[in-house]
């Protein structure tokens, strides 16, 4: 288990924006993962852009967003629309399943 000291948390702050998005990623892949066999992952449907989704296809999408934004592909020093458009959808998704992670 990793110890969280403030010196940590101070650490990761210059770049919080990256550290959040990389906290999430390896959070929803543990979630996603270990979750299946105590819930089922298929029963809450929500709707986004008029389509609906189950909970495991909005995981997996925000660990796609989440896996590109972390990725050596992204440079968060230059301002990019599309950075702009997974950032903003990662967040829409994540509200939208905020309240059933957990079990």
């Amino acid at each position: 288990m990793k110890i969280v000291t403030k010196n940590t948390i101070k650490k990761e702050c210059w770049n919080l924006d990256y550290n959040l998005t990389k906290w999430i990623n390896e959070h929803l892949k543990i979630y996603r993962d270990d979750s299946k066999s105590i819930v089922n992952l298929e029963y809450h449907k929500f709707n986004y852009n008029n389509k609906e989704y189950t909970q495991l296809q909005i995981l997996n999408r925000l660990i796609d967003i989440t896996d590109y934004l972390i990725s050596d592909e992204v440079d968060y020093f230059i301002y990019d629309e599309k950075l702009e458009t997974y950032k903003n959808e990662m967040y829409d998704l994540l509200k939208l399943i905020h309240w059933c992670l957990w079990w």
